[in-house]
């Protein structure tokens, strides 16, 4: 992160920028009503793109790639013409949004255009499709003075009058108390008045060659984004978090909850632990930040029992709802400094304090732990482990074949006999005794514990809530990190365990 030595001079800072892409914009547009092509191509980066909303019969726009020719291609030739065959342009750049983050920027605009084919002055747009000239200045007459003195004294009078009596209504501001939170609340710079120091200032530069992602995220303080969709809030699973030997002032919460009556008493008993610890809690506990979002979509069930969720059935419309709570959850709380992203199920209880740490040494892209589940056995008369996630596994030809005769919106599954794919699954990979440091190179991946570097995410592997290569949720999403050059990898007996309900 570059250093800003105050609020005051990263505001200048932040105030030239806008400006210097303001002016940027604007001689864009005087270079195209002056013809100078030259300069028009100058202020091209040399990676620039020029594209016209113009669709072409294959679908795409016409567009113009690098600096170098864009000033021929902007005024154009014989075989395809340009501005140059207009006798007047008038270009408007107006209404300039703009967000500096760092080093890069990106703006929105409007540019409204008028070009004038004939020097015919008649023409309507003739007088505004000029290049704009030397303003002059007639005299006023006398009586558009008088009505102008007028007004002025009605406007005057209606300013320093006092206003009403009637208390107006505040609407109540709602801001975020963090510049990396969520963007549904912006953020809102302290005021100094309050007696309390400010805050971070509203720009800040991040560098994001100085995040590192290793294989000693603590030595390196890695910071660690742990994120749960949650249907229902387990005690358990608050505790087992707590349990964590990763340094909690590194890790961050993100929490997703539907808005249905489950949720949100889920949602009250999640508060009320975030509370208990973050305020009252020892200082070791307490995490870097809790972000917790409310689902704006409808879940797919009613209900969130398990014999209910694991029906083939209703496969396809459950994991594409968490999908979209995944995505939603990680493109609103993944920040420029985190490192890793850790997807941990709500109903994971039990796992090793050193999850963080023993998941990341491996130093691979993505890695999940195989997730079991301890029930008490009643042949056996005593308390057993039985494996519970089969989404990660390995893919066989069978499954390949019966893809291969699917339609396009079919999904193949695990874990149903009516569907056989004889793939080889990693949650019977486990034996008894193994090392829990081996590892497997996997094709499918469950999001019980799995364990990401965050730029596996930023290059654009996410969820894909419907079919991808007949593949959805967190299978799709190591389908899609495979096809971005990224091997998904699996630890056959390293062994996390989910609630039995």
């Amino acid at each position: 992160m570059a250093a800003i030595a105050s609020p005051i001079a990263s505001d200048v800072e932040y105030l030239l920028d806008r400006s210097a892409i303001s002016d940027l914009l604007i001689s864009f547009a005087h270079a195209l009503d002056t013809k100078n092509w030259t300069a028009y191509e100058n202020l091209l980066a040399e990676d620039g793109i020029v594209e016209i909303p113009v669709q072409l019969p294959d679908g795409s726009f016409i567009r113009h790639v690098g600096r170098k020719g864009t000033a021929d291609w902007v005024a154009g030739n014989s075989e395809r013409p340009g501005l140059d065959r207009f006798a007047a342009t008038h270009h408007m750049s107006t209404n300039h949004q703009v967000e500096v983050n760092g080093d890069s920027a990106s703006t929105r605009s409007y540019t409204q255009c008028i070009h004038r084919l004939g020097d015919d002055p008649s023409t309507p747009t003739a007088s505004m499709a000029r290049p704009m000239g030397s303003v002059r200045l007639k005299k006023a007459n006398p009586l558009t003075l008088l009505l102008g003195a007028v007004l002025c004294i009605f406007i005057f009078i209606f300013l320093v009058s006092p206003s009403s009596s009637v208390p107006t209504r505040r609407v109540p501001s709602v801001t975020a108390e963090h510049h990396l939170s969520p963007p549904t609340s912006p953020y809102k710079k302290p005021s100094g008045r309050s007696g309390t120091g400010l805050g971070p200032p509203p720009v800040t530069k991040y560098n994001l060659n100085h995040v590192t992602v290793t294989s000693n995220p603590v030595g390196n303080r890695e910071h660690i984004l742990i994120l749960t969709p949650m249907a229902r809030f387990y005690q358990k699973y608050w505790d087992n978090l707590l349990r964590l030997s990763y340094p909690h002032e590194l890790i961050t919460l993100g929490f997703i909850l539907p808005k249905t009556k489950e949720g949100n008493a889920a949602t009250a008993a999640l508060q009320q632990q975030i509370e208990k610890t973050q305020k009252k809690g020892p200082e070791k506990d307490r995490f870097k930040s809790i972000i917790i979002l409310r689902q704006d979509f409808e879940p797919a069930l009613s209900s969130q029992d398990e014999s209910e969720r694991h029906k083939m059935s209703n496969q396809k419309a459950r994991r594409a709802v968490m999908a979209k709570a995944r995505n939603s959850l990680l493109f609103t709380t993944l920040g420029p400094a985190t490192s890793w992203v850790l997807w941990l199920d709500s109903d994971i209880v039990e796992s090793p304090p050193t999850l963080i740490q023993d998941l990341a040494k491996h130093d691979k892209p993505l890695i999940v732990a195989n997730c079991f589940q301890r029930y008490y056995n009643e042949e056996k008369k005593k308390m057993d482990e039985r494996p519970y996630d089969y989404n990660s596994w390995q893919d066989s030809d069978i499954a390949k074949n019966m893809a291969a005769t699917m339609g396009p919106d079919d999904i193949l599954l695990e874990g149903y006999a009516e569907m056989a794919t004889y793939r080889t699954l990693m949650a019977h990979m486990a034996t008894d005794g193994g090392d829990p440091s081996s590892v497997v190179p996997l094709d499918g991946v469950g999001g019980t514990a799995l364990l990401v570097k965050a730029d596996v995410h930023r290059d654009g592997a996410m969820f894909p809530p419907f079919s991808f290569y007949h593949l959805i949720e967190t299978e799709g999403f190591a389908r899609m990190a495979k096809r971005l050059g990224w091997q998904p990898w699996g630890l056959p007996n390293y062994r996390v365990y989910h609630f039995n309900e």
